[in-house]
């Protein structure tokens, strides 16, 4: 059945106030800090394969309440990162690539064990396709059985005719001219 093949490296990671007594007593994961330096995320996944019914992909807070050992990290800094999603179309047989380059990020408050109010925030800018992103922020509530969440994106001019890059070989589309000036989203959600 369909899965995503991920990949991640790293130049380096830095730690900050890692509680190593409290991990070596009772597994206990808390630090306040950690930094990756360069690293890339490549995601990729076949649509040609039979779908997988009935699965649900959790959302960042239910897989956090999923580690059995207490986990607490402050904030996990990402400097010059990359991702790639990668996927093969079940409808047109061929592959497409989204590209977020320059990625740099603050993911806070990542935890397993939390209080009424606590949430996952990321805030993050870079490059997707070639074009800035000035903005990106991402809220998700602990508490929420539904993990509710709200994003909202900023980004600056694009040539649409980079989408095509994308929408061409998922769906057979392609932008013959465009331009946009600033791109926008507001999304609240959940899972």
């Amino acid at each position: 059945h369909q899965s995503d093949h991920i990949i991640f490296s790293s130049a380096g990671m830095e730690i900050d106030s890692f509680d190593w007594k409290g991990y070596f007593i009772d597994s206990t994961l808390l630090m306040k800090r950690a930094v990756l330096f360069s690293p890339t995320i490549i995601a990729s996944r076949n649509k040609n394969i039979p779908f997988l019914h009935g699965v649900e992909k959790m959302m960042p807070t239910r897989l956090f309440a999923k580690i059995t050992f207490p986990l607490r990290i402050d904030s996990v800094l990402i400097e010059d990162g990359r991702v790639e999603v990668n996927e093969i179309s079940d409808v047109t047989g061929r592959e497409g690539k989204i590209d977020i380059a320059d990625l740099n990020a603050k993911i806070r408050n990542i935890r397993n064990r939390f209080v009424d109010g606590d949430s996952i925030s990321i805030s993050a800018r870079g490059k997707l396709l070639g074009a800035p992103v000035y903005s990106f922020k991402y809220l998700e509530s602990y508490a929420d059985s539904l993990s509710g969440f709200r994003l909202n994106a900023r980004m600056g001019s694009m040539d649409l005719t980079h989408l095509s890059s994308v929408t061409n070989p998922l769906a057979a589309v392609n932008i013959e001219r465009g331009k946009s000036d600033t791109m926008l989203a507001r999304i609240s959600g959940n899972k």
